[in-house]
């Protein structure tokens, strides 16, 4: 019995490579950010690993991602001037 034998009922019983090749996509286009180039410009910096992982568990389960937050702090940080 060779390691991938086990396999072989999984990869009979699926959809054959064509049909999934022939799923409708998304219809939709992007609505992000990234797409938004007009309002938003993508930037790097460093900041401590610690403090992005802190960040990142604060904002688990909110409506804001990790980009919000830089944004609006930066914000409050500019109007606070």
């Amino acid at each position: 019995m060779g390691k991938y034998d086990a396999l072989t009922p999984i990869v009979e019983d699926s959809e054959p490579r064509q049909a999934l090749r022939q799923r409708p996509g998304p219809k939709d286009k992007r609505t992000g950010k990234s797409a938004n180039r007009e309002e938003y410009r993508q930037i790097s910096v460093y900041i401590k690993k610690s403090t992005h992982h802190d960040a990142q568990r604060a904002i688990i389960g909110t409506d804001e991602d990790f980009s919000d937050l830089v944004n609006r702090l930066v914000e409050e940080w500019v109007e606070s001037r």
